[in-house]
């Protein structure tokens, strides 16, 4: 049991080189599909992302910490992207009647054109 726990502890170089590409094809991935999406859309993939959660969310709308659970970016993130869709006219910011405190994302008219 030993050596078992001191296998965990360092993982073998092979282990390592299969991590590191894995990490390095999923980057190279999504840069790929970040210029593409920019080509032929007009869109950032990160955009995307949130229009793609929205559209699919009961009534196109998800609270903002809702939104940030599933995101891949990180919350602070999060918040300069919907500021930049909503000056796009992509969506929109609705207070939550039930907690003040809450904001909701809206895909708007505009915003569902474009997805």
């Amino acid at each position: 049991m030993g050596s078992e726990m001191a296998r965990r502890e360092r993982p073998d170089e092979l282990r390592l080189e299969a991590w590191r590409s894995l990490l390095m094809a999923a980057v190279s991935v999504r840069e790929r599909l970040e210029q593409e999406m920019v080509e032929e859309r007009g869109l950032p993939l990160t955009w995307y992302e949130v229009m793609l959660r929205l559209q699919q969310a009961p009534g196109r709308r998800l609270r903002m910490q809702e939104l940030a659970q599933g995101a891949v970016v990180g919350k602070s993130a999060l918040t300069q992207i919907a500021d930049r869709m909503v000056e796009a006219g992509l969506v929109r910011r609705e207070t939550c009647r039930s907690d003040r405190r809450g904001v909701f994302l809206v895909l708007s008219a505009a915003g569902r054109r474009a997805f």
